[in-house]
């Protein structure tokens, strides 16, 4: 997964001084595994190769509960895949995200961003191509935050509210300048 960013200032554990990172560090997949409490069964996928197949059912699993029991483990599965397939490529700006680093709860940052990283994934498996698609990948962030808003799991986010309004009026992606 290339993860590049114009600066340092959003999620720095992402980036290596500012510069372009070519493999995501196990630190974020134990990051992303964290964001839920509880064990999941798609963790038991790690033993064997982690195929495109695999990772849309784990994308599948996310997207239909981001805060179900197995979505951190579909989490962590996706990114391990990302991190790892020569099939994907995935880069995150501060651009992409609709808030500034340290002001959302840490596990609301990770579970944000492998919703970004789940998104990203997902169109390019389907399609199968290997390009970055932040524009998807900010479609799979927005929808978590609904769900997690419409489930009072977490208040109102003005960012991510304005966002969402944008995308509604289908004017998200040009304001986005993507």
């Amino acid at each position: 997964m290339n993860l590049i960013t114009s600066s340092g200032d959003c999620c720095p554990w992402f980036f290596d001084n500012g510069s372009i990172v070519k493999k995501i560090g196990l630190f974020i997949v134990c990051f992303l595994a964290a964001a839920y409490p509880g064990t999941s069964s798609a963790e038991d996928s790690w033993t064997t190769a982690i195929t495109p197949e695999i990772t849309l059912e784990a994308i599948k699993i996310f997207r239909e509960n981001p805060i179900g029991e197995d979505a951190r483990g579909a989490l962590a599965l996706i990114v391990k895949f990302a991190k790892e397939s020569k099939d994907v490529e995935v880069t995150i700006s501060p651009n992409y995200l609709p808030w500034e680093q340290g002001s959302l709860q840490p596990y609301l940052e990770g579970v944000f961003l492998g919703a970004f990283v789940a998104g990203n994934v997902e169109y390019q498996l389907i399609k199968e191509i290997t390009e970055n698609r932040p524009f998807e990948g900010i479609k799979l962030m927005l929808h978590t935050y609904k769900v997690l808003k419409d489930r009072e799991k977490i208040d109102a986010l003005e960012n991510f509210d304005a966002w969402l309004n944008l995308d509604q009026k289908n004017q998200l992606y040009a304001e986005l300048e993507l």
